[in-house]
């Protein structure tokens, strides 16, 4: 879509002695009336954020059967020797997401000097970049992974389905704890406890750190708390992102998530892998030959990835 510059009409009919005469003020910082929170990508960034350096694909090395010779003996038993073998891997994709930036000659020349309010280049870029956030978090929030798109929560936190090349219907290691709940009032808060033990008894040792869920399974926990109890988390408070504890653990909501659902994320087996030379990095300008306009894209590479899918829990069908 073309950008217009032509924002107001002069003349005797619309503009009188005041606006003749008197500057108007401007913000210098851009409201964002559109954008939402993402939450995900904020907890993760703070607390198991991976970069990488390159590489085909992503291997995560998977321990995923016992020693089955462990035994007691007596005198002169004989040991069992039997070799094992019990180790794996769970391979992940790269995924390329990308925003496209364009600033024609004329809009540059014209925010330029002592008329520029707000940098319209950098307001472009930044534009891209929530952009880009915002379709991660909508994609993160699909019930399964398609074409080249990101790998969703809902896939990875789940007791069926492939995800990292391995099946969680075939392999009961990897699957993740799911519990169809119901009424939060009549049954949530014991839900939550079965969920979060089972999975805090798992190694390594370990509780889930980080809560989501969709609004109204927010304020159904909400509703069960006194105000002296609610207790939140600093570090994402000071992200601007509305939070409650449980145990000791961060409950936020996100706009996108499933409708219904509480989900429990370990962030120490959930990463959020990015290439270091691709996090939200702004490409080279190029220059149309016959166009007054210069053109950059806006990247990210990376993947949503588990190394241990039994850590994370999902309660669905949540109702008040």
């Amino acid at each position: 879509m073309a950008v217009t510059d032509q924002i107001f009409t002069y003349g005797p009919a619309n503009v009188g002695s005041l606006l003749a005469t008197t500057l108007s003020k401007y913000s210098k910082k851009m409201a964002d009336n559109i954008f939402q929170a993402v939450p995900l990508l904020a907890f993760l960034g703070l607390k198991n954020r991976i970069t990488e350096d390159g590489g085909a694909t992503l291997i995560r090395p998977l321990m995923y059967s016992k020693n089955n010779t462990a035994a007691f003996y007596s005198a002169d038993d004989v040991l069992n020797t039997t070799i094992q073998d019990p180790y794996t891997a769970a391979q992940w994709q790269w995924r390329q997401a990308a925003a496209s930036v364009a600033i024609t000659g004329r809009i540059e020349r014209q925010n330029s000097g002592d008329s520029q309010v707000i940098d319209y280049v950098t307001a472009q870029i930044q534009h891209a970049e929530l952009s880009l956030k915002d379709l991660m978090d909508r994609f993160m929030w699909l019930s399964a992974q398609t074409g080249p798109n990101i790998t969703p929560l809902p896939a990875i936190i789940a007791n069926t389905g492939t995800v990292g090349d391995i099946n969680g219907a075939t392999y009961s290691w990897w699957q993740s704890n799911i519990t169809a709940s119901g009424s939060f009032s009549a049954r949530g808060l014991s839900d939550l406890r079965n969920a979060w033990n089972a999975v805090n008894i798992l190694n390594p040792q370990g509780p889930v750190d980080l809560i989501l869920s969709d609004q109204n399974s927010y304020q159904y926990y909400e509703a069960t708390l006194v105000p002296a109890v609610r207790i939140t988390d600093v570090e994402m408070g000071d992200l601007g992102f509305q939070n409650l504890k449980y145990k000791t653990c961060t409950w936020t909501f996100d706009p996108n998530a499933t409708s219904g659902n509480i989900w429990g994320i370990n962030s120490s087996a959930m990463e959020l892998v990015q290439h270091n030379r691709t996090q939200f990095v702004l490409s080279e300008w190029v220059k149309p030959a016959d166009q007054d306009l210069k053109v950059a894209e806006v990247l990210w590479m990376g993947e949503l990835t588990t190394n241990n899918r039994r850590k994370h829990f999902n309660l669905s069908s949540v109702t008040a």
